[in-house]
């Protein structure tokens, strides 16, 4: 067999869309988020979220739906760096199928995550994640011990993150972006109560 060698290759102009890389199935993932999705995940977050948010001034944030799923990728994958989880998302087409990204979409960066952070207190990441907790022990899957070959792992260490403290894990997202925990809640209940210049009436969202 003759040896290979690698080659520069032209960046086409246009791709088909038949020819765009398949996702990976990663039946863990995909069953969480069927989980989320029938339970009314989106709707959800968005209602307990809407206190942080303008009414209708400034462009649209970061969905919120969207950030926790990327919170519970990093609780799920042991990842205390949003940089990392950004990352990890940015390169896996299976993880970008998880938070709604497509291979053609930018992901958000971490700037973006650790500032939807900032602006939702750190106990309503708590009560999202017991929620969510809630809702897989309703559908008895959290505790369930079959795994599927390919995420064995996944599974595993999914059902001990799983069980931690989102706010604990908000904390720590906070001092690895060089924050302290003190004052990364303040600044979430100054976001959503202030007034005048900075308010979330006067400054556009993430």
């Amino acid at each position: 067999m003759a040896m290979g060698r690698r080659k520069a290759k032209p960046i086409p102009l246009f791709v088909a869309t038949e020819d765009l890389p398949a996702v990976p199935s990663v039946p863990f993932l995909e069953r969480l988020n069927a989980i989320l999705e029938e339970n009314g995940f989106d709707r959800f977050v968005e209602d307990l979220c809407q206190q942080f948010y303008a009414e209708r001034l400034g462009r649209p944030s970061l969905p919120p739906g969207v950030y926790f799923r990327f919170l519970m990728l990093g609780l799920l994958m042991g990842l205390d760096s949003e940089r990392r989880i950004a990352l990890l998302v940015n390169d896996s087409l299976s993880l970008r199928a998880f938070v709604g990204y497509g291979v053609y979409e930018a992901i958000p960066d971490s700037s973006t995550l650790s500032r939807t952070r900032r602006l939702i207190k750190q106990d309503i990441h708590e009560q999202v994640l017991k929620w969510v907790l809630r809702r897989l022990r309703e559908a008895d899957w959290a505790e369930r011990r079959q795994s599927v070959k390919d995420t064995t792992t996944l599974q595993r260490v999914g059902r001990k993150q799983m069980r931690g403290n989102a706010r604990e894990f908000a904390r720590r997202l906070a001092a690895a972006a060089g924050e302290t925990a003190e004052s990364a809640e303040e600044t979430a209940q100054l976001d959503g109560t202030r007034k005048g210049d900075g308010s979330n009436d006067e400054q556009s969202n993430v």
